[in-house]
């Protein structure tokens, strides 16, 4: 896998080190070895490996004019996207929106992907948490199902491109001068304006400063909050950001965060700050 060859090794303890760490196989090959990140970028209970993209596609780490670049002499592929990032930190919301304006520029795969479906695995959260109030799984249940139909009904009436599905400021990677998009592990077929939300969004709940979101805006070149499927895609990321957290929500400050989403979402505030843990 390029991610193998390609991303840092950070210091043991960093949260980057935990989410990629490499290891040997039984055979000496590197693999990559981690839990993808959620929406509000923690960890979820999905499963671990390298992508199955990254197995059966080869993407192909580019500069910011298109061009592929040189990597250890060869023409660098695998399971990351990369650009020059020159002096900007791997955290920029500009290197993000570049990133994904070339990802998204990539010819659609020749094989098959999943279409872009984030409620399965809500509804497995709901079916098995326990030590949240009953009311709360309920609210939230009825929520998803309220939200199910026109979240489908926008994915089929809309062009369907390849997204990375969870894309975030924690799964850009340092690699030199070079910011690295990971983590593939929700790659599937749908609306690109799904891989723009949680930046959008973020301006709201999670206080990103507006003159940061006009970079990201002026980088890819488009802003998803125009677009008139923003509102349905935005209520389906915030019940997905919301039943992740209520996995871990049973006491401490990740409930207290929890009840602060829950009160948000029954009374549809949509600027109520929510913080990330």
């Amino acid at each position: 896998m390029q991610l193998c060859r390609t991303a840092p090794v950070p210091g043991r303890g960093s949260p980057a080190a935990r989410r990629e760490r490499l290891v040997r196989s039984p055979r000496g090959r590197r693999r990559c070895q981690g839990r993808p990140l959620d929406g509000d970028g923690r960890q979820s209970s999905q499963g671990t490996g390298c992508s199955p993209l990254a197995r059966r596609a080869r993407i192909p780490v580019r500069a910011p004019d298109g061009s592929p670049t040189a990597h250890r002499g060869r023409r660098p592929t695998g399971d990351v996207l990369g650009i020059r990032a020159g002096q900007l930190s791997p955290a920029s919301f500009t290197v993000l929106a570049a990133l994904l304006r070339d990802l998204h520029a990539l010819p659609d795969p020749g094989f098959p992907l999943p279409v872009l479906d984030p409620f399965p695995i809500m509804r497995r959260r709901l079916e098995v948490v326990s030590g949240i109030r009953r009311e709360d799984v309920r609210f939230l249940a009825e929520a998803c199902d309220n939200a199910e139909d026109d979240f489908r009904a926008l994915v089929d009436s809309s062009p369907r491109h390849l997204v990375h599905g969870d894309a975030h400021r924690g799964n850009v990677l340092c690699d030199g001068d070079r910011a690295l998009l990971i983590d593939y592990e929700a790659v599937a077929i749908g609306p690109r304006a799904w891989d723009l939300v949680p930046t959008a969004m973020a301006v709201d709940r999670f206080g990103l400063p507006p003159d940061d979101y006009a970079d990201f805006v002026h980088t890819y070149g488009t802003d998803v909050t125009e677009w008139h499927g923003y509102p349905v895609l935005r209520t389906t990321r915030e019940l997905g950001m919301t039943t992740w957290l209520m996995q871990n929500a049973q006491s401490g400050p990740a409930a207290d965060e929890f009840a602060v989403r829950m009160e948000s979402l029954r009374k549809g505030d949509l600027e109520r700050r929510w913080h990330a843990l």
